[in-house]
């Protein structure tokens, strides 16, 4: 894969992984010669503290200094939960209903909410000098390496509940496949989703009101 093809790198810290200290680490490609472009792992299994001086030394483009870190704001948490709880009721109901001693379904939601309070903790946002870093988590954690210039779209949702509370979901896509691959975090303040989206069109304006 040529390097002027890579569009992202994503360090996945699978569940099972995590705890262990170890981590993937995936890159993104847009189309060369005759393929399409995908998803390939670069290296499928290596210690955390080893992962950032392997992309200094293979692709050093994506080794960034972080000079602004946002995390999602504890008003958000709510959200989080309600989220697993939803997920998790058919679960509970189909228990309820096909497994002997289903009055015990409710313990489900304990692993649940813990996965939620855990996406909640991973949630942020961060920027490099010319790279936006998005962390989030579904089951597994993932890093996502973005650099400004390879990015094809950017984009900020919310519903009515999530504009009660200045909250929305922040997305960037690159090329990638045919699809293209998309990365988001959920329920970030509208104000410092907007200013990351303003940098990465250069019109960021920092705290001073300086461009």
């Amino acid at each position: 894969i040529p390097f002027n093809r890579i569009q992202a790198v994503q360090i996945k810290e699978e569940l099972l992984r995590q705890p262990l200290g170890y981590a993937s680490l995936v890159i993104e490609s847009a189309g060369y010669g005759e393929s399409e472009g995908n998803s390939t792992t670069l290296f499928p299994l290596i210690r955390k503290q080893q992962m950032y001086r392997f992309i200094n030394e293979v692709i050093p483009n994506y080794h960034t200094e972080i000079i602004e870190n946002t995390q999602v704001p504890a008003i958000a948490i709510r959200r989080y939960l309600l989220r697993m709880v939803w997920i998790s009721l058919p679960i509970i109901l189909l228990v309820w209903g096909t497994v002997p001693y289903g009055v015990y379904r409710w313990f489900i939601l304990l692993p649940a909410l813990l996965l939620g309070y855990q996406q909640y903790r991973d949630a942020k946002l961060a920027r490099g000098e010319d790279t936006l870093v998005l962390t989030y988590r579904l089951l597994s954690k993932t890093t996502a390496i973005v650099k400004k210039y390879r990015m094809q779209a950017c984009g900020i949702e919310h519903n009515p509940f999530q504009k009660r509370l200045n909250l929305g979901h922040f997305s960037i896509q690159v090329a990638s496949g045919n699809q293209g691959r998309t990365f988001t975090v959920r329920d970030i303040e509208i104000d410092k989703a907007m200013n990351y989206r303003m940098w990465l069109s250069n019109d960021f304006v920092d705290a001073g009101g300086n461009l």
